[in-house]
């Protein structure tokens, strides 16, 4: 069974925060955490703003091919595209972003000019570089 963990970044003090629980209150618009995976700590139930904070949710899968860091939603990533066809079965180096699309009901590796599923075989050597949130120059 897939892992359900969160995390979210904070817009006004440009933090990110890891959580493996998480609430949303849409009536009363709030956002709970219960415990901070990157420092330790045990909040309880804390609660903010929601409109404060960026969500993404973990994706279940790891990069460097299951054996690395965890990835999540607007993570940004360095990946080589293998296509027989278009590149020759040369690798193809595509920096892109991981989103969910709710079409297709997956999540997908956008790459700027297009998208393939995170899961396409033809994709591999997935690194995580950054995210949008910290290191939005990254995709210029």
């Amino acid at each position: 069974m897939r892992e359900i963990k969160f995390r979210a970044w904070n817009k006004k003090n440009n933090k990110m925060y890891y959580f493996p629980e998480m609430g949303i209150c849409s009536e009363y618009n709030l956002l709970s955490f219960i415990w901070d995976g990157d420092t330790g700590t045990n909040y309880g139930a804390i609660d903010w703003e929601i409109e404060n904070y960026e969500v993404m949710q973990f994706t279940g899968l790891k990069d460097k091919n299951g054996e690395g860091q965890e990835m999540y939603q607007d993570d940004i990533c360095k990946a080589n595209y293998y296509c027989e066809i278009v590149f020759d079965n040369e690798p193809h180096n595509l920096v892109g972003t991981i989103e969910w699309d709710d079409t297709f009901g997956m999540w997908m590796y956008d790459y700027g000019h297009g998208s393939t599923p995170l899961t396409d075989e033809n994709l591999r050597d997935i690194e995580i570089i950054g995210n949008i949130h910290q290191n939005p120059e990254l995709l210029i």
